[in-house]
């Protein structure tokens, strides 16, 4: 019997796997969810199912309501189809209480780079941000800004005018 050689068996192990459902290399049931979010998102996009999309999300993603209606349907009409999205996984240990999905994204009008974060309940995936960058251009829903409000800082930071300031003479 002639042995087969290692190079060939893993090339066919490759394209074997480059056939199967991304969610097959996911290695926990919320990373599955999440791949599988991905997907439907990208199938809602390009359906025109932006209000869906808001809906079925995180409640932290539907305070930017209005953000996300109004940039949901420009980035339909300048980028059109939604064709393919390579999804990746960032890494986790453990059981996550965020999964990211992010990867290279092509749309009828060009590529972009997507970065999505899925937060979990009712046993589903919903979507807590989208960052979608190229040409030029970063779009982020919401858009996230960092830093504690100074009225919640401990003590307050002072604002000009806020306190009376006295001279000490010497």
């Amino acid at each position: 019997m002639k042995s087969v050689c290692p190079v060939v068996v893993i090339g066919i192990v490759c394209l074997m796997l480059a056939g199967c459902n991304r969610t097959d290399y996911a290695s926990n049931p919320r990373e599955k969810l999440a791949l599988a979010g991905a997907a439907g998102l990208r199938e809602a996009f390009n359906r025109g199912a932006c209000r869906q999309i808001l809906d079925d999300a995180d409640e932290v993603f539907r305070v930017s309501q209005t953000d996300w209606l109004d940039a949901c349907e420009r980035m339909r009409k300048r980028l059109g189809r939604w064709r393919l999205f390579d999804a990746q996984l960032r890494p986790t240990d453990g059981v996550p209480i965020r999964v990211v999905v992010y990867g290279d994204a092509e749309f009828v009008k060009g590529r972009y780079q997507v970065e999505t974060v899925w937060h979990f309940d009712r046993g589903r995936a919903e979507l807590f941000s989208l960052i979608l960058q190229g040409g030029g251009e970063q779009i982020q829903i919401p858009a996230l800004r960092f830093g504690v409000p100074r009225r919640l800082m401990d003590p307050p930071a002072a604002v000009q005018g806020d306190r009376p300031t006295s001279k000490m003479s010497g």
